[in-house]
């Protein structure tokens, strides 16, 4: 981050070399296709990294890193839907030992920092941080939710929703959802 710096002129530079913008633009714009797979989004995102120079790639890691961890959670949320439904009637502490050694196997540790796992059966999303609040969407053994915020007990947390595929939001008991630890 001490390599980085803005000249006069508004241009961006990293270890002083210019980081053409335009070429950050495209290279974001086709990473923001549609993928089947994570290894369909990964062999595009590093032949696009190939491509760029070294600074215009440290940029777009930077810029992209964020959205590329959205990316993967979408893309791997069918598998983690999966898991709830495998072990929703069998022993809790089981369920967890397997969903957070599939998920060790996956990703790196760094990779789950923020994101958590629903350690109960059923767990409600409220709209606010109380017990009181509207009941907006009910979540399952083994859902992948992202931590946006916590307050207190309550955590407020973005997931995909298991229908649409579209990112939701919502409150929930931060009690009932685990770290994925080695």
């Amino acid at each position: 981050m001490d390599s980085i710096s803005i000249n006069k002129g508004g241009a961006l530079s990293i270890a002083g070399e210019v980081v053409d913008v335009e070429q950050i633009e495209n290279t974001v714009a086709e990473i923001s296709g549609d993928y089947s797979s994570p290894e369909e989004f990964f062999n595009a995102f590093f032949k696009l990294l190939e491509k760029l120079g070294n600074a215009t790639r440290i940029a777009v890691i930077y810029l992209v890193f964020p959205y590329f961890l959205s990316i993967v959670a979408n893309l791997t949320t069918p598998l983690y839907e999966e898991w709830w439904k495998e072990y929703a009637g069998g022993d809790h502490r089981a369920a967890k030992k397997e969903i957070v050694r599939e998920a060790n196997e996956v990703y790196r540790p760094e990779e789950l920092n923020g994101y958590r796992f629903v350690y109960a059966t059923i767990l409600h999303v409220r709209s606010s941080g109380s017990i009181s609040s509207e009941i907006i969407d009910k979540l399952y053994l083994g859902k992948t939710v992202k931590i946006i915020e916590r307050v207190k007990r309550w955590s407020h947390v973005e997931y995909q929703d298991s229908d649409s595929g579209e990112p939701k939001q919502g409150w929930v008991f931060s009690r009932y959802l685990e770290k994925f630890r080695h």
